[in-house]
This record gives C-alpha cells, sequence and structure tokens, in this order.
C-alpha cells in the first residue's frame, strides 16, 4: 500500500470510528489521547500514527458491532456522512472568517430615528 493509499484507509478508518460512537474530533482526540495537530498530520498524510494507535483504531472497528444490512451500503452512507461533515466544516470557518470581518471593519452609525412628519 503507497503513502497515499495508507492516507485514504487512515482518514476513512477514523472518520468511520468518529461517526459510530458520533464523537467530535475533540472528542476522538481525547479517547485516543492525541492532539487536533497530530490527527490534522494523519488526515493530510504528513505522518502515519504508531502502531500502537492503529491497533487501537482497528480494535475499536471490530468492536463496534453489528450493522445492519440496508439497502444502501454501509460504506456509501459513511461517505456521505463524512461529505456532510467536511461541508459543515468549511462553513464553519467560512462563518468564523465572516464574523472575523464583520467585527474588525467599522461599524456604521445607526440610522436617524428621527419621527416623520
Amino acid at each position: 500500500m503507497n503513502k497515499e493509499d495508507q492516507k485514504d484507509y487512515l482518514f476513512d478508518a477514523i472518520q468511520r470510528l468518529r461517526f459510530r460512537h458520533k464523537w467530535s474530533k475533540e472528542e476522538l482526540c481525547r479517547h485516543l489521547d492525541i492532539n487536533m495537530a497530530d490527527l490534522h498530520r494523519y488526515f493530510t498524510g504528513q505522518e502515519l500514527p504508531s502502531e500502537s494507535l492503529l491497533l487501537i483504531i482497528q480494535k475499536e472497528l471490530e468492536s463496534g458491532g453489528h450493522e445492519r444490512r440496508v439497502k444502501l451500503r454501509t460504506n456509501e452512507i459513511v461517505d456521505r456522512l463524512i461529505d456532510i461533515d467536511l461541508r459543515l466544516e468549511r462553513l464553519e470557518r467560512a462563518l468564523g472568517q465572516y464574523q472575523s470581518e464583520s467585527a474588525s471593519s467599522p461599524a456604521s452609525p445607526p440610522p436617524d430615528k428621527t419621527p416623520a412628519e
């Protein structure tokens, strides 16, 4: 397995673990005893986790219980959830940028509230 395939496999495994337990990224990091910077490096392929962490992830995925078969394959559902999660993160970043830009721009004075004659 090349480095790109390993990165994709790890990303998929971690996302499945997150969604199976309904963990935020912060909760996942607490459970795996890693920090957010490590998680980011794993997702981007800059670094691969230790073998012990990979074993923990594998054990967590294996102990997830039995999944029901549905018309959509589980992988397709997880892919859709991952896509929704990524879109949500992009929207949250855009909202944060918008809020910081609007907070730093000078506020316009309130409109004159003189009674109409």
